[in-house]
């Protein structure tokens, strides 16, 4: 299983010398394969390029497997 997970950067805020950024920001959508991932990711940014372009914040979005838990007694 893999979800698409986000690093977002706020590129013009004042109080700050360097951007203030977010990261391991999860999109609560899980996909069984990685090209269906890569397929949803690539309609996000798309959707989204313009809008965070105007507002000076970045975004990287990349699709990652969501780890097995390994189930122990204790």
């Amino acid at each position: 299983m893999f979800y698409i997970a986000a690093t977002i950067c706020f590129l013009h805020i004042q109080t700050f010398a360097m951007p203030v950024c977010f990261e391991y920001a999860a999109i609560p959508y899980k996909f069984g394969k990685k090209a269906e991932c890569d397929l949803k990711r690539d309609q996000l940014i798309d959707l989204l390029d313009k809008d965070l372009k105007e507002r000076q914040i970045s975004m990287v979005l990349y699709c990652t497997e969501i780890p097995l838990l390994k189930e122990t007694n204790v």
